[in-house]
């Protein structure tokens, strides 16, 4: 299977939230994903968690970043008032969900598969599972 998923990583916060929200507390949610987002010593760090330490910061916004499973960023992310999440994709299904504030980087992701197996990567094949742990899928550095 050849191409390339494109997107922009971005911080988005949800359309649903308060115009009022800039007067109260913003809590970002990310995952680990170094370099990144990542904790260390309890703190988020990473590249992409200093530029929305500068974004929000130019905006005077008080936040708090809390760096959990993804699954749980995604659902709070969706769920709780004023709430941003980062770093995450720009996805056709995920244009009309989110407000998309600033893009930290561009991603392309490649597929991979042993040599001699290129036949076997049809997209329903990658799907369900069926090439196992022979697949890679490589996300290069974006500097």
């Amino acid at each position: 299977m050849r191409g390339q998923i494109q997107g922009f990583v971005a911080v988005c916060c949800l359309l649903a939230m308060p115009a009022e929200a800039a007067d109260d507390d913003v809590t970002v949610y990310t995952e680990e994903f170094p370099p990144y987002n990542y904790s260390e010593q309890g703190n988020a760090v990473g590249l992409a968690t200093a530029k929305v330490r500068q974004v929000l910061g130019e905006a005077r916004l008080n936040y708090k970043i809390r760096v959990v499973p993804w699954p749980r960023a995604m659902q709070r992310a969706l769920s709780e008032d004023n709430a941003f999440i980062f770093t995450i994709a720009r996805t056709p299904e995920r244009e009309d969900t989110f407000d998309w504030i600033v893009p930290i980087a561009k991603s392309e992701f490649h597929l991979y598969v042993r040599k001699g197996e290129a036949g076997r990567a049809t997209e329903h094949a990658i799907r369900v599972g069926e090439l196992g742990r022979r697949l890679i899928i490589f996300q290069p550095d974006t500097d």
